[in-house]
């Protein structure tokens, strides 16, 4: 009942005033942001006029559902800008580490794109896309070719961390990867050019999709398409909040496989640090984030945030309940890097004492956290290098 009454929430909440920035780049208008404030949008709005290079055009527009289901719109700001780059070279993130891929089927696992996430995120953040929809649409993989050499600089950088691990040349590993890659495009041009014949996630529910795909492709191959289907259906959403809503609406009262999708989308969206503050909204501290943290995984999390907030509440409520790992694995990561982090828990409160006793109340609570074990030994080593910190301050 609790679940339903949330999901119910999250169908409301999507009728509400709605402020959304869109933004004009090669030749079509995206959104890039909804928001509920007015002044926050035209800010931000006029924000981005200043740092956003390939936005040729910025516009803020109101969205308001009438009672008899239709909506009305209305332009509250217009920025031209003549002087944008038409296009834009993006620099290739940074890994420390990434596990080795053997197979095709380990590109898809969550380190391997998590490190996706990471190295393309000059690309994925500036078009609101996640890991799992880049490995499975070939039109962001033709696109991406469009903003420098990410693909092959990402791939390189893999290649000089795993070569010398694996005894192998630089090079030699390079070309290993890139055959997995030019696998992976095979495949994403393999559905696209299939897609007509296939079901669609916006014409029945994601059951309905499953069984019509049974004879109809490989069954090696169903995971991939019904991935690959729910990648395609979230093509018609540009901002990442509407995608998330969207995922959870669709794919959380289906089936395992359902499931599956809904956790790898949104265990993809919260590696990405920018998808994360949208969700949870800015925190005063790092000691209110590290505590959110907790609430989020335990089930605890009510929705505080108007887009996203909902939303993020029913995964809560799944995560606690076992059905979402790598979303929760996701989370543990984020929890893992605070804690490690050099950061005070409260600038308004460093003095070291009071930081330790605030690390020892977190480390007794995250002891009996059943959610936390899977990543527990690295979960310790994090509070310790915290704590041997505070120690030498003291």
């Amino acid at each position: 009942p609790l679940f339903k009454q949330r999901k119910l929430m999250l169908l409301r909440n999507k009728q509400k005033l709605q402020f959304s920035i869109l933004v004009f780049c090669n030749g079509r208008w995206t959104t890039h942001t909804n928001l509920t404030d007015k002044d926050l949008a035209i800010k931000r709005a006029r924000e981005m006029a200043k740092t956003d290079r390939s936005a040729e055009a910025i516009r803020v527009m109101q969205y308001q559902n009438n009672i008899r289901g239709g909506r009305i719109e209305t332009e509250l700001l217009h920025i031209d800008r003549p002087e944008a780059h038409q296009s834009q070279a993006y620099q290739v993130g940074f890994v420390e580490a990434v596990d080795v891929c053997n197979s095709i089927d380990d590109f898809f696992k969550l380190d391997a794109r998590r490190a996706t996430e990471a190295l393309l995120r000059p690309y994925l953040g500036a078009q609101s896309l996640t890991a799992t929809e880049f490995l499975h649409i070939s039109g962001y993989q033709r696109e991406i070719d469009r903003y420098g050499t990410l693909i092959e600089s990402g791939i390189y950088r893999v290649a000089r961390l795993q070569g010398p691990k694996l005894g192998m040349e630089i090079k030699e590993r390079q070309e290993a990867l890139f055959e997995y890659a030019e696998t992976i495009q095979k495949n994403a041009r393999t559905f696209a050019k299939s897609r007509d014949k296939l079901p669609k996630l916006e014409e029945q529910d994601f059951v309905k999709v499953q069984w019509a795909l049974d004879g109809k492709v490989e069954p090696d191959q169903i995971d991939f398409y019904l991935t690959a289907i729910v990648c395609q259906h979230l093509t018609t959403y540009r901002a990442m909040m509407d995608k998330l809503e969207e995922v959870v609406l669709k794919l959380a009262a289906t089936n395992d496989k359902g499931m599956a999708i809904l956790d790898r989308i949104f265990a993809d969206a919260i590696f990405s640090p920018g998808v994360l503050r949208d969700l949870v909204g800015p925190q005063v501290s790092l000691l209110a984030q590290v505590e959110l943290t907790i609430e989020i995984m335990t089930g605890q999390y009510r929705g505080k945030t108007p887009f996203g907030g909902q939303c993020l509440a029913l995964v809560s409520e799944l995560m606690s309940h076992g059905k979402c790992p790598e979303t929760a694995a996701a989370f543990r990561y984020h929890l893992i890097r605070s804690l490690a982090s050099d950061t005070p828990f409260d600038r308004r409160e460093n003095e070291p004492r009071l930081e330790l006793g605030k690390l020892e109340q977190i480390a007794l609570q995250l002891k009996t956290m059943a959610i936390l074990q899977p990543d527990m030994p690295a979960i310790h080593e994090a509070i310790e290098r915290r704590r041997r910190r505070l120690h030498n301050d003291m």
